[in-house]
Formats: C-alpha cells, sequence, structure tokens
C-alpha cells in the first residue's frame, strides 16, 4: 500500500522464523491516543479547532484509498492508537494487523480490539 496516509511499511527482519520483527516508517509524533491524554491532563479544550479536522480529514483519505483498492481493504480496527503522527502533525493509519481484503458482503461484525 502506498499512500501519503499510510505508514510506510520499510520491509522485516528475522534471526529465526520464530522471531520476526516488522520495520515500519518512524512517526516521531506518537500516536493519537497519547496526544488527546496529554490535552485531556493539560485541560486542552476537547472541541473543534482546525488541527483536530486536519487529523481527521488524513484518516479519511487513508480510508479513502484502502476502500477504492481493486480488492479493497477493511482496516476493522480504527482507533486513536492506530493513527500515528510525524513531528508536523501529519496523521498516517498504521496497524493492519486484522486488516483483510473484502472479497464478499459478508464480513465479520466484531472484530479489533476493545477499548
Amino acid at each position: 500500500m502506498d499512500h501519503p496516509h499510510i505508514v510506510y511499511f520499510v520491509g522485516v527482519a528475522w534471526d529465526s522464523l520464530s522471531d520476526l520483527c516488522v520495520v515500519l516508517e518512524f512517526m516521531d509524533g506518537g500516536d493519537l491516543r497519547t496526544l488527546l491524554n496529554r490535552y485531556e491532563a493539560e485541560h486542552h479544550p476537547v472541541g473543534f479547532d482546525k488541527q483536530k479536522a486536519t487529523t481527521a480529514l488524513h484518516v479519511c483519505h487513508a480510508l479513502t484509498y484502502l476502500h477504492s483498492l481493486s480488492s479493497p481493504v477493511i482496516h476493522r480496527d480504527l482507533k486513536s492508537r492506530n493513527i500515528l503522527l510525524d513531528h508536523n502533525m501529519k496523521a498516517k493509519l498504521t496497524d493492519f494487523g486484522v486488516s483483510r481484503e473484502r472479497l464478499d458482503r459478508t464480513m465479520t461484525a466484531r472484530v479489533g480490539t476493545s477499548l
């Protein structure tokens, strides 16, 4: 997958077949959940502002791309921990561990991680 709002897959590394490591693009801004927790601790207003709208738009662009592929990909674990930020607050979607191609009209209703 190649999209400006999806974390870039660099490759894999291993010492043995039981010790695989996925190498992804480094996102120095951390995840969105950590940022939201910091806002809450600092009593930062939760209201609507330009940065929040921009972050939401970045995620929407990533999802639109995934759903528009010739074999659409459904993320199935969209949450603030799976949205990473760079130092400029550019948001990118990550963690495709429970994603799947939509090959038919039936999908499992409950997947992902609990909040």
